[in-house]
């Protein structure tokens, strides 16, 4: 991969050595072991304490809650259907979940839906131990995969869900939890019907938010299946990139252009920063052909490298899931794929090669959720046969990883001006052993849901010179000397950064998006700072005598903005935001 000597120090500074394991664990977690989830599950922190909590979905539609304690026991609560009854999923179960919290109550919320059954969320109480069902407006569909994310940059949690039949759905969140569909709004944001709709625009499965060409902003991932459609230049199997432009506010496909307009069938992808060089790499599950593993240039553009390192291998089972974690903490992300009762981990050993790993427990696995149920700073499996592809119906399992002796951190984020959970949210650490990046997502793979706090291995580092969390917002958080082995809780704006110009002078410019107020801190006291609208006028010019000056917005329209700072007649910083 990208700068191999590069890698091979690092590798070996992050001890690449370290080894994998896994132990059947359910007893220690659940209390109803006789719980058979189908393929959507999740894991992730629930009631905002820091600690991954257990979501399971019996029979593709009892909700079961497994919360983790400080003492590492759990309290098991039983939430009910997500549904009215039994039987509601059209004859079907759930086909996709995905997990935020939508209303800002504190508690994560559940979402999930089937097969042409509406939309579902799980509104979670104040206390955890209930759940209200609404339904989302919006057209019944097929859906697959599914997804939170704030596609307008308003705050708050929308829905994207994939559409097996035709072109995807998207709904805005009210801001209060609910959830309108607005076609013209839709279309002028992401408009997935530009390949004629209908059935020309179906075959859509697993979907992915994440920042692919390092400009700030997530773009979505679609891996594309129609089945029963054999050539794979049709376009309903051709995987889609669709890239955020900020300056229109809506976003683009270009996966032709990015090297990842994959032909096959296609059930999942993840992007992960695989070679720890700042920018998300790509592996794709495929059943009619080989796995796929695709290198990031930096700028969006890849290369496909699935023969030199080893990884996009024929697997003998048809791929459902895949996600990329560091499951043996030694500072490079793993491949974890599954489906038909089968698995296979690639273990990074950080020098552009893999070890596979296919007999790591006796468990006929077809899905997962992922993060650290026993906070011993691993990643735990949360296991399940049930779901398409599946082979028996064995009950749900906990895989325990049996951990080690590399050190890590985890980062949970709670957001203020961003989702209360900081989707879509950069968490970028340095230190000697260079830098590593994740975003953070609602939603992955083929209907999963793993968990949003960052995880870490730093393999024998014991020294992280800083964090920095690059919100949604535009708000930048700088943490200097984090200590190994613990999780640190970010709140938006409470550490907040410095943003580098060409001109290498420091501003600080927040919020991004601004609301009533913008607020620009400068080193540079005798300055004039305006800003400036999309169509190149003033709106604001003060000469000003302090290092920090406040902007009222109130009156200004929604849009984007310029801001700068000029000193002696000579710009010295610029910027922008968004309102």
């Amino acid at each position: 991969m990208k700068k191999l000597s590069f890698i091979l120090g690092l590798a070996l500074a992050l001890n690449a050595s370290a080894q994998i394991g896994f132990t059947e664990a359910s007893s220690s977690v659940f209390t109803n072991l006789d719980v058979a989830s189908s393929h959507p599950v999740g894991i992730t922190d629930m009631n905002n304490d820091g600690l991954d909590d257990v979501i399971r979905m019996g029979e593709g539609l009892m909700i079961f809650v497994d919360y983790q304690q400080n003492d590492g026991s759990f309290i098991e609560v039983e939430m009910g259907a997500l549904g009215a009854e039994v039987g509601e999923w059209g004859g079907d179960d759930a086909w996709g979940l995905c997990i935020a919290d939508v209303d800002g109550n504190g508690m994560c919320d559940i979402m999930a839906g089937g097969f042409y059954d509406t939309i579902k969320i799980g509104l979670i109480a104040d206390d955890g131990m209930s759940m209200e069902v609404t339904h989302a407006d919006g057209e019944d569909i097929f859906v697959q995969g599914i997804n939170f994310f704030d596609l307008n940059y308003d705050g708050h949690a929308d829905i994207f869900s994939c559409h097996d039949d035709g072109p995807s759905l998207v709904i805005f969140n009210d801001g209060n939890g609910g959830f309108v569909e607005d076609e013209t709004a839709v279309n002028a944001v992401i408009n997935t019907s530009l390949y004629g709709g209908g059935e020309d625009d179906a075959g859509n499965y697993g979907s992915c938010f994440t920042d692919v060409n390092n400009d700030g902003y997530c773009d979505l991932y679609i891996a594309k299946c129609r089945q029963g459609v054999t050539d794979n230049t049709d376009v309903r199997r051709i995987n889609q990139l669709w890239l955020y432009d900020p300056e229109n506010s809506n976003y683009y496909e270009a996966a032709a252009e990015a090297g990842i307009a994959v032909g096959a069938q296609s059930w999942s992808a993840d992007f992960g920063d695989l070679d720890n060089d700042g920018d998300m790499d790509m592996y794709t599950g495929n059943h009619d052909t080989n796995n796929m593993l695709f290198e990031n240039d930096g700028t969006g553009v890849f290369t496909d490298i699935s023969v030199s390192s080893g990884v996009g291998i024929i697997v003998p089972f048809a791929t459902i899931q895949t996600a990329m974690r560091d499951f043996d903490n030694n500072g490079f992300l793993d491949i974890l794929v599954t489906g038909g009762g089968s698995h296979y981990l690639a273990m990074n050993n950080g020098d552009g090669t893999y070890t596979v790993e296919d007999d790591l427990f006796d468990y006929q696995i077809n899905s997962f959720g992922l993060g650290d149920v026993n906070n011993d700073g691993y990643i735990d499996i949360l296991a399940v046969t049930g779901g398409y592809g599946g082979w028996s119906s064995e009950n749900d399992a906990i895989l325990m990883n049996n951990g080690g002796d590399n050190n890590y951190l985890m980062v949970d984020l709670n957001g203020t001006e961003s989702t209360p959970d900081g989707i879509g949210a950069r968490v970028k650490i340095e230190g000697p052993f260079g830098m590593m990046i994740r975003d953070v997502k609602s939603g992955e793979s083929y209907g999963i849901h793993n968990s949003m706090i960052s995880h870490f291995g730093l393999g024998q580092n014991d020294t992280i010179d800083k964090l920095t969390v690059t919100w949604p917002s535009g708000i930048v958080d700088v943490i200097d000397d984090v200590a190994v082995n613990q999780t640190v809780t970010v709140t938006e704006g409470t550490n907040v950064g410095i943003q580098e110009v060409d001109a290498g002078v420091k501003v600080s410019v927040y919020p991004n998006p601004m609301v009533n107020e913008l607020t620009i801190q400068s080193p540079v006291s005798d300055a004039t700072i305006e800003l400036i609208d999309a169509q190149g006028r003033i709106v604001f010019s003060q000469v000003t005598t302090s290092n920090k000056t406040r902007i009222d917005t109130s009156d200004l329209r929604s849009g984007h903005y310029t801001w700068t700072v000029r000193a002696d007649n000579d710009m010295i910083a610029s910027g922008k935001v968004i309102k």
